[in-house]
């Protein structure tokens, strides 16, 4: 009864966490919002490992060739909680925000235990999932005073709420050392920008309201290949000397993808004094509904290596790249302070578990992960480069579930620090939180005597 009560605690928690706010950054204002990343908590221990991870009971969609090394259908779901600090000059301001990571499914079409009976092992793996996570992130309050002399002071107020999510069907095909993957998916969601110009002191003075808001579809892409050496055996391949040892290069990349926009806007004056309350004189310009638009999205590419020896260790490097000087979306032209340059992001980590077959201590049957990362964001504000670096850390707390099911319980924590334009800057932890359901027993073969 109490595995059932916890097992449905961690089944809904990131259903409940949807309900939190997201991150409130001034710097998610620009182009299409802050980048969130889509790596499970598995990887982000390790720096957000993404094209190269690849692991027997956690999913990798960041690139789909990974899927091949499952041994299990397993379920995944991921929250986080970020603390963040803004600081420019002598100001500062610190919140906690927080929000679901994703959601996924993975599972081999061939169950491994059927395989490990068979005489003659299959030449081919198949794999397939189903991921769901945030793409982009549009949430910030900004409230900025302007000293007019002999005029009055205003006071613009800027909201922008949204996100932009992307859902994913993975599939994978292995055939001796080689691995391909093709992820085809889904770009969809809704941002809100809003703009109010109120005067400080000046009776009977309207506020102007600015309203923008558009949405995004558009159809994704993206392909994968793994090649994975099997270090063990000796040079005539008769003899394992090096039980469990692997070394695997990972590649992934798509072109350039285009999308759709549906935009509208309204421009309004109110005035706050009337009638005791706020009411709406005047429009000042036509209200805009339905307004078609495309946008563009860039070429991507990613690479890495990852050394593994057994169950023990594992440790590797990425490194991912896109040139967004061809970005566009009519619905939210470039403005003049921002242009977009090439995204590049380098990252490395390493798993150690010290004993995963102990049955005496439990701390060294826990996987430990350590990782760096270090960001270039496409987004370039007044000549600005923006830039996010840190480090992180986590846990993967295994559980044992009915039928001996090994799943776990994820850890991860990011230290780090975004530095914007104009001397802002953010330092922030955020706190990952995911679950690992595992089952072996899907598409098992059972045969009676």
């Amino acid at each position: 009864m109490n595995f059932k009560i916890t097992y449905l605690i961690l089944l809904l928690f990131p259903f409940f966490a949807m309900g939190q706010s997201a991150d409130n950054s001034p710097f998610s204002r620009y182009g299409i919002g802050n980048f969130t990343g889509t790596q499970k908590v598995s990887s982000i221990g390790m720096g957000s490992l993404n094209a190269v991870y690849n692991d027997p009971y956690n999913s990798n969609f960041d690139n789909p060739a990974t899927l091949t090394f499952l041994k299990s259908a397993t379920y995944e779901g991921g929250i986080y909680a970020k603390y963040r600090q803004l600081e420019k000059g002598s100001n500062s301001a610190s919140g906690w925000s927080g929000n679901l990571s994703y959601l996924s499914i993975a599972f081999p079409l061939k169950n491994q235990i059927s395989e490990s009976l068979q005489k003659t092992p299959d030449k081919y793996h198949y794999a397939l999932g189903l991921n769901l996570a945030p793409y982009t992130n549009v949430n910030y309050n900004i409230k900025e005073e302007r000293n007019y002399p002999g005029i009055d002071t205003t006071i613009n107020t800027y909201i922008g709420t949204g996100a932009i999510y992307k859902m994913v069907l993975g599939s994978a095909i292995s055939y001796k050392n080689f691995s391909f993957g093709l992820n085809i998916g889904w770009i969809f969601g809704k941002i809100s920008y809003s703009r109010q110009l109120d005067f400080k002191n000046l009776s009977l003075a309207y506020s102007n309201v600015f309203d923008d808001a558009f949405s995004v579809n558009g159809f994704t892409w993206q392909t994968g290949l793994m090649y994975n050496k099997d270090l063990s055996m000796s040079a005539n391949k008769k003899d394992i000397i090096h039980p469990g040892r692997a070394l695997s290069i990972g590649l992934t990349a798509h072109a350039a993808q285009s999308f759709t926009t549906n935009s509208s806007s309204l421009y309004t004056r109110i005035n706050n004094v009337l009638q005791g309350g706020s009411n709406t004189i005047d429009t000042l310009v036509p209200q805009v509904q339905d307004l078609k638009g495309e946008g563009k999205l860039p070429a991507e590419f990613g690479i890495g290596i990852q050394y593994q020896r057994s169950n023990k260790i594992k440790y590797g490097v990425s490194l991912n790249y896109a040139d967004w000087s061809g970005y566009r979306n009519d619905a939210k032209p470039d403005s003049n302070i921002v242009s977009f340059k090439t995204q590049f992001k380098f990252s490395a980590g390493i798993e150690y578990c010290p004993n995963p077959d102990d049955y005496k201590s439990y701390y060294k049957k826990i996987k430990y992960r350590f990782g760096v990362y270090y960001q270039q964001d496409p987004r370039e504000i007044s000549n600005t480069t923006l830039t996010d670096y840190g480090i992180s850390f986590g846990f993967g707390m295994p559980i044992k579930l009915p039928r001996q099911q090994v799943s776990f319980v994820q850890w991860a924590v990011e230290l780090g620090q975004f530095n914007g334009a104009d001397g802002l800057k953010e330092t922030y932890a955020r706190i990952h939180f995911g679950f690992t359901f595992n089952d072996s027993s899907w598409f098992y073969k059972r045969k009676f005597d």
